[in-house]
């Protein structure tokens, strides 16, 4: 990462002979700083849209972050652009290389920067993820239970999931109950890197009933592992974000995807993990309970990151810690305060409450996803 002085806007501020020559100038730096970003943002999109890797060679991405939304929107003057800056708004943002998030420094940053280097994960995400795919096949890569135990196997691959799981800690100002967005961002990052989408999409019927009789096998591999319980928890940390605030919709965060892709994780866990007896005994875990994520680190993620060493006190802190303890052992669990039984029976249950608090999104947002999530009820196997 680049401090500021290479910022272009620095050059030009040298060269202003007025506050209305600056202001201008600044005006047209940021703007060019927000069209690459958008271009970024369009690249993700259609990515998404389309299920494949972005156009944008991203791991080559160096961008020069924008500043203050407040700055470039409200500051429609000379004299109100350099009220402004003596208020201590910041004309220079330092430059970011997608390839070393982890530098960036909190203080640096605002709500616009995270949202990129978010985005900037993402793209990463989906591109090492087409990589995997083009060199090993589909069906060797369906093997493993999650991306995340497909990306331990490279270097390269195992940064991207350091660089998600440690974004708690680096910036924990931006993931907090001011930022839920970003948050909910974070969240479905997680849930992407700790199971396949597209499995369990295949299992409730996408593709048909014989396909998804025969993912259901590889999805009961992966309810067996410390992955899909840390899953669940992300999944389910959606569900409380979305039940408790309204979060506007930024192209990574559409509340109707996140919210549809987490009643997928805990619906099929419900489903499958009634074949065992994992789920009987014990204490009960709130899934909605509060998590903190810092001290989770990278349980569940098979220790594919190796940048979170535990000392003594770290590892009692492991030990005492109700999360942690589900994500290794699994056991009973609470939604809600209410116990969940396992099976046909709960995994509908769940399935109508998502869809239920994604019918509040309004007419359109959640329209199509709440609709599929009640096919999914009628389609999902019944067990005992």
């Amino acid at each position: 990462m680049a401090g500021y002085d290479d910022d272009p806007i620095l050059k030009v501020r040298q060269g202003a002979q007025s506050p209305d020559n600056l202001w201008k100038a600044w005006a047209r730096v940021e703007s060019v700083k927000r069209l690459i970003c958008c271009l970024l943002y369009l690249d993700m999109a259609y990515a998404r849209l389309m299920s494949t890797s972005g156009v944008i060679a991203i791991d080559k991405v160096e961008v020069y972050l924008p500043c203050d939304d407040a700055l470039f929107e409200n500051a429609t003057t000379a004299t109100a652009f350099l009220r402004s800056v003596q208020q201590g708004a910041r004309i220079a943002m330092p430059r970011m290389n997608v390839r070393s998030v982890h530098e960036l420094s909190p203080s640096k940053l605002n709500q616009n920067s995270t949202q990129i280097l978010l985005r900037s994960l993402y793209l990463r995400l989906i591109a090492a993820k087409a990589r995997l795919s083009e060199k090993h096949g589909r069906n060797e890569h369906s093997q493993s239970i999650s991306l995340a135990e497909s990306f331990s196997t490279d270097e390269d691959y195992k940064t991207i999931i350091a660089d998600v799981v440690l974004l708690p800690k680096a910036h924990a100002s931006f993931l907090g109950e001011r930022h839920q967005n970003n948050a909910l961002g974070w969240h479905y990052l997680c849930i992407l890197l700790t199971t396949d989408v597209d499995l369990l999409e295949t299992a409730c019927g996408r593709d048909g009933l014989e396909a998804a009789e025969d993912s259901l096998v590889h999805v009961f591999r992966w309810s067996q592992s410390s992955s899909a319980r840390r899953a669940l928890l992300h999944a389910a940390q959606v569900f409380s974000i979305l039940d408790s605030c309204l979060v506007r919709e930024s192209y990574l965060t559409r509340p109707d995807l996140v919210l549809f892709v987490s009643a997928l994780v805990i619906s099929q866990y419900f489903l499958v993990t009634s074949y065992t007896g994992n789920g009987s005994g014990g204490p009960v875990f709130e899934l909605l309970r509060d998590v903190d994520w810092t001290t989770v680190g990278d349980e569940g993620f098979g220790r594919a990151t190796g940048y979170l060493p535990l000392g003594r006190l770290g590892r009692e802190t492991v030990n005492s810690n109700p999360a942690i303890g589900f994500i290794n052992k699994g056991g009973s669990v609470s939604f809600a305060g209410e116990v969940q039984g396992l099976g046909g029976a709960a995994a509908k249950k769940i399935a109508r409450k998502f869809a239920h608090l994604m019918d509040g999104f309004g007419k359109w947002d959640g329209c199509s996803y709440s609709q599929l999530l009640r096919v999914m009820c009628g389609f999902t196997h019944e067990s005992d």
